[in-house]
């Protein structure tokens, strides 16, 4: 268990961490996401989708969006600058947005089925604020963007094409938020134990899976093997998933409640490599309090909550 332990300390050295305090926000915040009941299965899509095809719906959507963004994608397409390999171990390969050779770069590993137009849009929308240099702010909340997008595709089908199978989308999203919430939760609860005792056993870890429901001990076990090869926590990267669905679900509710906020999307994204997180809350009506890092005052939180709620029970109805 030394290199668990090794692990764990780089991380709070290096991020700065000395109190469990410290993680309030991320906390609160998986409490809420695990508060309502999530599917634990992805469903399969079975009707087989043309890359070309995902490719024109993500254009059609792009372009009802912001013409600007259509135009990103069809650069990136000229320019050859997104990479299409056709995924065939099924959820092996993860997309991304990223710089080579200082220029922009996507990374799509398709399937031939109409998850793959979401995932583009998914990585055209991270696209489009990645910079050589990016703000803290747009690390930290640069899913919800690319969240809400999925989110507003999903209701683009729904309003003008009614294309088999789009919905399976939204709650495979959800189906992943469960399993990343989790393993996140599992990570807080090893990093309280570690500060408080100095050193984790093998007992202490499992003990800290046994506080689990045991239904998800192969998940954790598995996790603690992933966190020995990776040799890093993955909450650090993976909170911005947690962060990201509720302030997407947030946004979402907005929009569908009048349609003009869509505008907020639009200029939050042009806008947040200048913007700090404050800034970003301060935008959307949020407030922070006066303690740790990032923590939410109560009626925000409560805001939260009710617009995932809300977003939830859409995505399983």
């Amino acid at each position: 268990m030394e290199k668990i332990n090794e692990i764990i300390e780089k991380e709070l050295t290096e991020n700065n961490i000395y109190d469990i305090e410290e993680f309030t926000y991320l906390s609160k915040m998986v409490d809420i996401i695990l508060s309502e009941k999530l599917p634990s299965k992805e469903q399969k899509y079975k009707k087989r989708v043309p890359l070309c095809k995902s490719i024109k719906y993500t254009n059609m959507f792009l372009n009802y969006l912001d013409p600007s963004y259509a135009n990103v994608l069809i650069k990136r397409l000229e320019n050859n600058q997104i990479e299409f390999e056709k995924d065939y171990e099924d959820n092996n390969k993860i997309a991304l947005s990223d710089m080579k050779n200082n220029e922009n770069y996507i990374y799509i590993p398709y399937q031939n089925n109409i998850g793959d137009t979401f995932m583009m849009t998914h990585e055209v929308i991270h696209d489009i604020s990645l910079e050589p240099e990016i703000s803290l702010a747009r690390s930290f909340y640069c899913e919800v963007f690319s969240l809400l997008s999925e989110k507003l595709q999903k209701d683009y089908f729904e309003k003008y094409f009614h294309i088999k199978e789009y919905q399976i989308n939204d709650k495979n999203m959800l189906c992943y938020m469960k399993e990343n919430t989790i393993c996140i939760e599992f990570e807080l609860r090893l990093i309280s134990e570690y500060l408080e005792k100095g050193y984790l056993t093998k007992m202490d870890i499992l003990n800290v899976i046994e506080t689990f429901d045991m239904k998800y001990a192969v998940l954790l076990w598995t996790h603690v093997k992933t966190i020995l090869e990776e040799k890093e926590f993955t909450l650090f990267l993976q909170q911005r998933y947690v962060v990201g669905y509720l302030l997407a679900s947030f946004m979402h509710e907005r929009i569908l409640n009048d349609p003009k906020k869509i505008e907020e999307f639009l200029e939050l994204n042009e806008i947040i490599n200048d913007y700090t997180e404050k800034d970003f809350l301060d935008y959307l009506g949020l407030e922070l309090d006066n303690g740790y890092y990032f923590n939410l005052t109560e009626e925000s939180y409560k805001q939260l909550q009710k617009s995932y709620h809300n977003e939830v029970k859409r995505v399983r109805s």
